[in-house]
């Protein structure tokens, strides 16, 4: 495969790739309270900048939530089995 928008040859071929920032910007302009958030050396959107990237989202959807995220969980956990079939 290769070509425009799709990783030939690798893991995930043939899966389209997101825009680079300016071409995001460009296409999400007809929607006026969409913006675009760049992070410095970020590929994609959850490979190694799930932290700061979940922070961004956070602070926009919930401005009262206070960021950053806690890194780590000291609470209650549950353990659940399920079967895919």
């Amino acid at each position: 495969m290769g070509g425009h928008g799709q990783a030939g040859g690798l893991p995930g071929a043939g899966v389209r790739r997101l825009p680079r920032p300016a071409q995001a910007r460009e296409r999400f302009a007809p929607i006026p309270q969409a913006r675009v958030e760049e992070f410095a050396g970020a590929k994609h959107l959850f490979v190694g900048y799930t932290e700061p990237v979940l922070d961004a989202i956070v602070a926009t959807v919930a401005p009262d939530v206070e960021v950053p995220l806690p890194r780590v969980w000291d609470g209650p956990a549950e353990e659940r089995r399920v079967t895919i079939v």
